[in-house]
Parts: structure tokens; sequence; C-alpha cells
């Protein structure tokens, strides 16, 4: 009797020092962390009257008044076309009505006339909304999904060059009340100048990056039914 009562101490006091270092482990992880671990795996989208999309993932820069409105270089990406308007997620908000958006080579930042993709109509809290020009080229159309899920998926973003590539991702957490999806992404991918790029899962726009977090090599996008009406 009195040697399982032993037992029964030392049982417990192993558990105590289990739980002491689970604790300890959680006050030091990082708030990416603790997301991961509350995140659901996957999340169903509001209802919005837009079941596709067509893709643009031009990099832009906006002019008012015949001079350059700029922030490294470029404002990032138009993502995509939609109910007859540009969609130019992440971009820098308050732009001027009536502004013209341009095609910009991103390798030198030039500007080609020609290259005009539409007229700025307004603002909103994601991004700047425009009215596309006759010119506006288009890539292909996408479906809009009605979820999305953690694990593997693309973001579909520009080398220096210009040119559209797909860049592998890995979709970590969701954080629902703020429609953000948090990610992971490879070391060689440049994030500058990305704000635009569609997040891509399973052939569906799930979502629209808009920049990284305090965490290295992570980085966060807005859902797609936040964006569309």
């Amino acid at each position: 009797m009195r040697k399982s009562k032993v037992v029964v101490v030392i049982i417990s006091f192993v558990v105590l020092l289990l739980m002491a270092g689970c604790n300890k482990k959680q006050s030091t992880g990082t708030a990416y962390d603790s997301l991961k671990e509350s995140s659901p795996t996957e999340i169903e989208g509001e209802k919005t009257t837009v079941k596709e999309v067509e893709l643009i993932v031009e990099n832009v820069a906006i002019v008012s008044d015949d001079e350059r409105i700029e922030r490294d270089g470029t404002l990032g990406i138009a993502t995509f076309t939609a109910d007859g308007k540009v969609y130019m997620i992440g971009h820098e908000i308050d732009q001027k009505v009536g502004s013209k958006v341009y095609k910009v080579n991103k390798s030198d930042n030039r500007i080609n006339e020609s290259d005009l993709i539409g007229e700025v109509i307004a603002n909103q809290e994601k991004g700047v909304l425009a009215e596309p020009s006759s010119f506006t080229k288009t890539y292909s159309k996408i479906t809009v999904a009605k979820t999305a899920h953690l694990g593997e998926a693309t973001l579909l973003g520009r080398d220096d060059d210009g040119n559209i590539c797909e860049y592998p991702i890995n979709i970590e957490a969701f954080e629902e009340e703020k429609d953000m999806i948090f990610y992971s992404f490879p070391e060689a991918y440049s994030k500058e100048g990305s704000a635009g790029a569609p997040i891509i899962q399973d052939n569906k726009l799930i979502g629209v990056d808009f920049g990284t977090t305090q965490e290295e090599g992570k980085g966060v996008g807005w859902t797609i039914w936040s964006i569309l009406p």
C-alpha cells in the first residue's frame, strides 16, 4: 500500500514537470505559433455574387497629374478584373480618382503610354478600384473558391524580369474574424512589390497577398470573400 502511494506521488511529480515544461514552451512561442495552434484547418467563404474573375497580374504605377506616385519603385500588382472593375489589392489607399494606372516594367520601372490598364474610380479599405481601359490584357479566368484549407497553395507572382511565375507556398493558419490567410514561402522568393499577387489553391482563387509578417519567411493575405462584393 505504501509502495503504491510512492508511485502515485512520483507520477504526479512527473506530470507537474511536464505541465511546467509545456507552459514554458507556450510562453516563449511567438504570436504566429499561437495563431497556428488555434487556427481551423478549413474555412468557408462568405457569399459573393462573383463566381469567377479574370487574372491580370501586372506590376503597376499610378500616375496623377502627370506625376508618378510610387513606393519602392512600384505600387504592387493589379490582380484581376471582376464586375467590370480592376482590383488592385494591398495598394496605398486614397489615390486620386481619375489617376491613370499603367503597367510598369519591373526591371527599370519605366512606363509605356500604350500600357494603360485603367483609371482610378474608388478607394477601398483593402485597395484601389479602377475602370479598365480597352487595352487591359487579361491572362486567364479562374473560379472563386468557396472554401480554403491548410496546406499547399500557389502564389502567382512576378519575377525580376516581370514574368508571371508560380511560387509554392504553404497555408499555415487562418484568422477568420479578420479575413486573413497566413502562409510560409521559400527564402528564394522576393516579396518586395508583391502586394496584390493571387493566392490559388486547388485551381481556385482563395485570396490575395498583401504583405509579410514579423516572422521571417511568412506572408499574409486577405481572403477573396472579403474583397469581392
